[in-house]
């Protein structure tokens, strides 16, 4: 299907698509779709801790399965693609590794060809495509889009970052690649431009930001008056936050000792 002369955007996005809450990689690139063709790449998924995870649901699988295989319209200009990994062990071993990325690197650029948003046989073509990255496995690809534009969105310190198979070691690595190669990198906090700022000359700081429609939607919401009636049983003050409560990112010794100190504040 020809997109003519559209901007294309091949986004590896590193979180599924429909995972809740969205975050920078989903809110921006819905939005582009609005007006551009948007390919959205998640991350690898080792398949038996899927379907682990997932047996008691088959719809999920199957949808997984069918995004791996295939992709899911999402909408006129969204697509979702899938990747998996049948092997564990990819940030440790550089055989797996290897194995795993060309398990889907075929895949990934024949559904990409597919849909017209890059051919190896028009590498003009490629002028017109915005590899836009937010996972720094999306190194591996880089190789494929010798002349395409390379956008490095980086929304988190990947290295400090903790979870299951997180190798700060080939994170560093991997983005050292990308950043070396970017036509643009954007960062979305203070720290993480001084990281970066000497590491490409076109790096610039574009802080995050709310979803407005949503959450005027969710004020005029029968969800929004429960929300203020469980609110209204807790005493003031109240200190908020929306977000991930994630160990990187949320220091819960710190609220410990805060709420112990000062216990007539209420922590919501």
């Amino acid at each position: 299907m020809p997109l003519n002369d559209k901007l294309r955007v091949i986004s590896f996005a590193g979180a599924p698509f429909d995972h809740s809450p969205w975050t920078n990689r989903q809110q921006i690139m819905s939005r582009v779709a609005k007006t551009h063709p948007v390919l959205y790449i998640e991350a690898r998924v080792w398949i038996f801790r899927f379907l682990s995870r997932n047996w008691r649901q088959p719809r999920n699988i199957i949808l997984f399965l069918r995004k791996v295989l295939w992709y899911e319209k999402k909408h006129e200009y969204l697509y979702i693609k899938a990747q998996w990994n049948l092997i564990p062990g990819s940030r440790e071993y550089k055989v797996i590794t290897l194995f795993n990325h060309l398990l889907n690197r075929w895949s990934v650029l024949l559904t990409a060809w597919l849909l017209g948003f890059y051919s190896p046989f028009l590498k003009n073509q490629e002028k017109q495509l915005l590899i836009w990255i937010y996972d720094t496995e999306a190194a591996e690809y880089l190789s494929a889009f010798p002349k395409a534009r390379i956008l490095y969105d980086c929304v988190d310190d990947h290295r400090a970052q903790f979870g299951v198979d997180r190798n700060p070691e080939r994170v560093r690595a991997e983005e050292d690649q990308i950043l070396k190669r970017a036509d643009l990198v954007t960062v979305t906090s203070e720290s993480l431009f001084k990281l970066k700022k000497h590491r490409n000359s076109n790096t610039h700081l574009v802080l995050n930001a709310g979803d407005v429609n949503l959450y005027t939607q969710q004020l005029l919401s029968e969800a929004r008056e429960k929300a203020e009636k469980l609110l209204g049983n807790i005493p003031h003050p109240i200190l908020g936050s929306v977000g991930s409560l994630d160990s990187y990112k949320v220091d819960f010794e710190m609220l410990y000792q805060i709420a112990k100190q000062h216990p007539e504040w209420h922590f919501v």
